[in-house]
Order: structure tokens, then C-alpha cells, then sequence
């Protein structure tokens, strides 16, 4: 759990709305995959303190934002038990609570753990989450955000 911006660094107060960035397991028909223990929160930002990101929220079934570009897996979309990176907005929860509360029906962004990690894609070791949050949206097709800032 981050619990502060990765941005500024100023401690998120409880209910603030966030963007997380995180890995998890999808078990169908949950929205939000489950969290792995330890290090699952890859990123969490105020979102003043993204650019404008064109992003592409989506409802089940989910499909890895990387499709366009040769997912690794068999199938882009996402199935039951798979292993993702996926972002999702909502309001940060309680102490002790590290996935966001009110968040909606759909994801902000959906990708296969392979895919996010995969140097075929794009993935280069010690590679910053908000770098490689905006290759993940500029592989959905959507407008390429602004370069890093931070």
C-alpha cells in the first residue's frame, strides 16, 4: 500500500478521489480483480496531478489494453483467475483498506500481467508505473498523454 501520491508525495486524506494503479487476480464476475499481498499497488496519483489521460474504462468483459499490439497471451481477453495490471478510480479508503472505495463498474485500464511485463512490449526493467501507464493507453489507441513529468 502507497497511501501518498507518487507524484507529490502528500498523503492522501480518507475518501479523496484517487487513481490507482495495482496488480491483482481476476476471479469472474468481480469488477475489481482481488490485490496480491506485499507489493500489489504499482502507482497511486491525486488526479490533478496526472495529465489529462485519455482513458478507455472497461466494463466485463475485460480485454488487455495491449490487443492492438500483439497481446502475449492466446486470447486478449481476460479470464477468469488470469494475473493483471489494472487502474481503476475511486475514493481512498480507510487505514488498513488499500484498494479504493466507490469505485464504479469498470476499470480504468485492463492489462495481463505477461503483457504489462513483456519486453517484446515495450516493458525495460526499473521502468517507472506512470512510463509504462502511458504506453499501456497509447497501445489501447487512445491519445498519447504527455511525457513523464516526474
Amino acid at each position: 500500500m502507497i497511501g501518498c501520491c507518487s507524484r507529490d508525495g502528500i498523503i492522501f486524506q480518507r475518501r479523496e478521489t484517487i487513481f490507482q494503479l495495482a496488480k491483482g487476480i481476476y476471479y469472474s464476475p468481480a469488477i475489481t480483480p482481488t490485490l496480491w499481498v506485499g507489493e500489489a499497488v504499482l502507482g497511486e496519483w491525486h488526479l490533478s496531478c496526472l495529465p489529462k489521460l485519455d482513458l478507455h474504462p472497461q466494463m466485463q468483459p475485460y480485454h488487455c489494453c495491449f490487443r492492438s499490439v500483439g497481446c502475449v497471451l492466446e486470447s486478449p481477453e481476460i479470464g477468469h483467475g488470469d494475473l493483471l495490471v489494472y487502474g481503476v478510480i475511486g475514493h481512498r479508503p480507510s487505514a488498513g483498506y488499500m484498494r479504493p472505495e466507490w469505485r464504479g463498474y469498470s476499470l480504468q485500464l485492463v492489462a495481463h500481467y505477461g503483457c504489462w511485463y513483456s519486453r517484446k512490449l515495450g516493458w525495460e526493467t526499473g521502468q517507472k508505473a506512470y512510463s509504462r501507464l502511458c504506453e499501456a493507453l497509447r497501445a489501447e489507441g487512445g491519445t498519447p498523454p504527455p511525457p513523464p513529468f516526474f
